[in-house]
């Protein structure tokens, strides 16, 4: 038995550096893809291009700061770098195509791009944020009832890979009696320690005639307000889920 030990044990070491070594050599990135096209074969093609050029330049951003994004290189040869993709949620009408594609490239190539242009990067994730959309009504504030869309467009967001990720409670029986709207900072924090998070803010929607006024409110008392312009035409849900976004990247700088 102590011999079939020393040789088991080795192995499974072996094996578990493997892994490791294996997971170190390649950089996953997912986002969500839609396009439009004469057919839903060629929808689905045109996604899934484009999709993989633009998960490698979501792979630049997510390891670097905002503030170099604009001098990030755009090699000719990023292609070289794939090594596979997959493919989940997918939906398909006569003309569209939607799905959730993963992206995996070569590590060590996109170190160096990134080395050889002088742009600092990390990529181990940060602890994440979490995010409590609160919808603002005239007369009342909601977070976990049926009509709240701004929770809603949050829950319904692809799970993204960031280095620095957002999260939004699951709304399960526990969220709802640690946290609901206008209670105080100490069940902020609780609901916040749930789910181990470096911070918890508010996310307060109050709709305009010209759109979304999203009011951001941080643990530590700080405040900022970012306005998303909509149009008559533009359907509600689709407004909150640009709305989702364009916190998400607020969050994640």
């Amino acid at each position: 038995m102590p011999s079939l030990v020393r040789f088991f044990f080795p192995l499974v070491l072996g094996a578990f550096l493997a892994s490791q070594a294996l997971a170190a050599d390649f950089m996953a990135v997912s986002i969500a893809v839609d396009a439009t096209a004469q057919s839903a074969s060629q929808a689905r093609e045109k996604a899934l291009s484009d999709g993989q050029q633009q998960a490698f330049r979501r792979l630049l951003e997510s390891m670097t700061v905002s503030s170099d994004h604009a001098r990030l290189p755009h090699p000719a040869n990023w292609q070289d770098w794939l090594v596979d993709f997959s493919v989940d949620q997918e939906k398909t009408s006569a003309v569209r195509y939607l799905a959730l594609l993963t992206v995996r490239f070569k590590a060590q190539p996109v170190r160096t791009l990134l080395k050889q242009a002088g742009i600092p990067f990390a990529e181990t994730a940060s602890k994440p944020s979490l995010v409590v959309p609160i919808l603002v009504q005239p007369g009342r504030s909601i977070l976990w009832d049926e009509e709240n869309l701004w929770l809603k467009a949050w829950q319904e967001r692809p799970k993204l890979s960031s280095l620095a990720p957002v999260l939004v409670p699951v709304g399960d029986n526990w969220d709802r009696q640690a946290y609901d709207a206008g209670a105080d900072k100490e069940r902020l924090d609780a609901l916040g320690r749930r789910y181990g998070v470096a911070q918890t803010l508010l996310a307060e929607a109050r709709p305009s005639p010209g759109g979304l006024d999203i009011r951001l409110v941080y643990g530590g008392g700080s405040s900022a307000v970012i306005s998303v312009p909509a149009q008559p035409k533009d359907a509600p849900q689709a407004v909150f889920r640009k709305a989702a976004d364009l916190v998400a990247l607020q969050v994640e700088e």
